[in-house]
């Protein structure tokens, strides 16, 4: 009889599938192993992270060949597949979970400075183009307040307002250097360019 190692994956993953074999499960393991570890090193540096996803993906794996695999394929294939997709998974949690920084409690008087002085230039702001806008026109106050507060489409607004989407749009665009002459006329030169 063959020993373990050399079994086909089909015959490793029937023994595993109807006896719960270890010795199976260790041959599959040490199979694909080192493809899942390439896998997740391609995309995560952190070696404890690594080792966490890896053990997941094996878990996973595992479970899924008791409760749910079917052969319709090769099953490097989909080895792979579940690894990519728990990768996926795990980037996209980390993108989702809110980071932690980590500072010296001395340099905090620092930060609060920093986030003062941010805040009092955020109200400059504020206060700049609460002018500027007190400066326009009744009815392009009501186009801004509509497409930036109310977050209304320019089909909606020219129906409200009784206007083309086209027009609603232009008007939209023809106040930006309206917009943009009040600022320099008060000393504030560049807004954005894509406005």
């Amino acid at each position: 009889m063959k020993k373990t190692e050399h079994l086909r994956d089909d015959m490793l993953i029937e023994a595993y599938r109807q006896t719960q074999s270890q010795k199976a499960a260790l041959a599959l393991h040490k199979r694909y192993e080192p493809l899942i570890r390439r896998l997740i090193q391609n995309v995560i540096l952190n070696h404890e992270e690594q080792m966490d996803l890896m053990q997941e993906i094996e878990i996973k794996i595992f479970q899924s060949l008791l409760l749910s695999y079917t052969e319709q394929g090769k099953f490097k294939q989909w080895v792979k597949t579940i690894t990519v997709n728990m990768i996926n998974d795990y980037l996209r949690r980390r993108a989702k979970a809110p980071q932690m920084i980590d500072c010296d409690i001395n340099s905090l008087p620092a930060l609060y400075y920093d986030e003062r002085k941010e805040q009092q230039h955020k109200e400059k702001i504020y206060r700049i183009i609460e002018v500027v806008i007190q400066q326009l026109s009744p009815a392009h106050r009501l186009l801004l307040q509509k497409v930036f507060f109310e977050n209304k489409s320019f089909r909606e607004i020219s129906q409200e307002l009784g206007i083309s989407k086209s027009g609603s749009h232009k008007r939209l665009k023809s106040l930006f250097p309206k917009i943009e002459q009040t600022l320099r006329e008060m000393g504030i030169n560049g807004l954005e360019s894509d406005w």
